[in-house]
């Protein structure tokens, strides 16, 4: 593979992700939005000290309030990649700090809305 495609596959590293238009269809709904709502109100909250933290926080937040983490980790993969793949999403979360991860669900939380 060239450079130019590692680049193009990795850009949401470095940039905000251009979201597919299929995951906007997919998660503009009342019930995936609540989700992505409370999963960012949890993630404001959380110490961002390490992946394993962070990860433990939200699952422990999710199961709280009586939902599932397993609804809730695809739309935040969305919100955060632009695409439903990636690295290990806590991992992706420390790399990219608190407030870039918020900066970028609160931007998908916008498109959501829109459509």
């Amino acid at each position: 593979e060239k450079l130019s495609g590692l680049k193009d596959g990795f850009l949401y590293l470095i940039e905000n992700p251009s979201i597919d238009g299929a995951l906007i269809d997919k998660f503009s709904n009342e019930t995936s939005i609540k989700l992505l709502t409370i999963a960012a109100e949890c993630i404001r909250k959380a110490s961002f000290n390490s992946s394993s933290e962070i990860k433990e926080f939200l699952f422990g937040e999710m199961k709280s309030r009586e939902l599932k983490a397993g609804k809730v980790m695809p739309i935040l993969r969305a919100g955060l990649v632009g695409k439903l793949e990636g690295p290990d999403l806590f991992d992706l979360m420390v790399f990219l700090e608190k407030n870039v991860v918020l900066s970028r669900l609160e931007a998908f939380a916008s498109q959501l809305t829109k459509s």
